[in-house]
């Protein structure tokens, strides 16, 4: 599977945030998600996450 840099929104929530790592709620599935990978805005209440790990997580 290609890799790409494409950034989706996902609305959600963050539940547990760790020294590396996200558990993240988005009113259907809670994941994991690595910070390395993600940028969490709180005001907006939006994960922005590459598209290849939000299909990998079920998010798409």
């Amino acid at each position: 599977m290609s890799r790409t840099r494409d950034i989706v929104e996902i609305a959600g929530e963050v539940l547990e945030e760790r020294e590396r790592a996200f558990r993240f709620h988005d009113g259907a599935v809670t994941v994991w998600l690595p910070k390395s990978q993600c940028e969490w805005d709180a005001g907006a209440k939006v994960m922005h996450v590459p598209e290849w790990l939000a299909s990998e997580k079920g998010l798409i």
